[in-house]
């Protein structure tokens, strides 16, 4: 892209500061040059890809102590950390939570009559949450905050072109 818009910058700490949309302008041009076909996760491969094989029910990948697996408030040096400092989860993947929040892509959803609204559900409840169609999902919590707010079952939505420096991306690839 020409360019590390992060705060926090360096090779080994995860982009921050770019919004849904600075995401999807990058994963045209890296699929253009690259003639692959990245992506933003969906909700569910976002869980899939942090709960692991056995799908546990977890607050945290890879270890039930948020120290060992997590960059949060209480151990973050108000900054996001080099990627994989802490225990991986069952997969073999890093950071699952808290370093930088995660955008992700809305799979789920129903149109709601005309208002532009739509209609998902969580995959840990059955009650619906409604956001318009200018948000856009962010899972996995950040350095920013406590323990309970980097949760598996934590996600909320965002301003698709909001920016901050405790959120960032993590790609998936159709074969």
């Amino acid at each position: 892209m020409g360019n590390n818009p992060s705060r926090f910058s360096s090779i080994h700490r995860p982009v921050e500061q770019v919004s849904y949309l600075d995401c999807k302008e990058f994963i045209e041009k890296l699929n253009t040059q690259s003639k692959s076909n990245y992506r933003l996760p969906s909700n569910a491969e976002w869980i899939f890809a942090a709960k692991g094989m056995n799908q546990k029910e977890e607050n945290f990948p890879g270890s039930p102590n948020a120290k060992e697996v997590a960059n949060y408030v209480s151990n973050s040096n108000k900054m996001s950390n080099c990627n994989g400092l802490k225990l991986p989860n069952e997969l073999g993947i890093f950071d699952m939570c808290g370093n930088v929040s995660e955008w992700c892509e809305i799979t789920s959803t129903k149109y709601e009559n005309s208002n532009l609204q739509l209609k998902t559900f969580s995959f840990f409840s059955e009650s619906p949450e409604l956001f318009t169609l200018k948000e856009q999902l962010i899972r996995g919590g950040s350095w920013e905050e406590s323990s309970e707010f980097i949760v598996l079952s934590n996600r909320y939505f965002e301003g698709m072109d909001k920016k901050f420096d405790d959120i960032g991306f993590r790609l998936a690839r159709s074969i």
